[in-house]
């Protein structure tokens, strides 16, 4: 469980960090960490739909059920992406146009890597 718990116990903390870096220095590149770190834990938390996802597991283990842990990660990190969102003044059409792109991204990478190894 704790080797479990590592990978979004970091992506938390590197999240809280990069918050952190947009409250006091207005940093867009530290945005751009909060917003990979919401949208990793999300995309993990739609595939714990075919197979569970550390958080999944951690909160089974718990006996939370299969989704509270991910749904309480994953709420976490939108909010902190929120909060950074409105202190850059972040639009929702950068915040969309944001979400396309790594949606398309990381489509891009799974797909390569299904097709490599065909």
């Amino acid at each position: 469980m704790i080797i479990s718990a590592a990978g979004p116990a970091v992506t938390v903390v590197q999240a809280l960090v990069a918050l952190w870096l947009v409250q006091a220095r207005a940093s867009a590149a530290a945005w751009v960490v909060l917003f990979w770190a919401a949208f990793m834990r999300f995309m993990a938390t739609v595939i714990s739909l075919f197979h569970p996802n550390d958080e999944a597991r951690i909160s089974e283990w718990l006996g939370w059920g299969m989704w509270t842990l991910p749904v309480l990660v994953t709420v976490g990190l939108f909010t902190l992406l929120a909060v950074g969102s409105v202190r850059l003044r972040v639009s929702w059409k950068t915040l969309i146009l944001t979400w396309v792109v790594a949606s398309v991204a990381v489509s891009a990478v799974v797909g390569l890597d299904m097709l490599t190894k065909g």
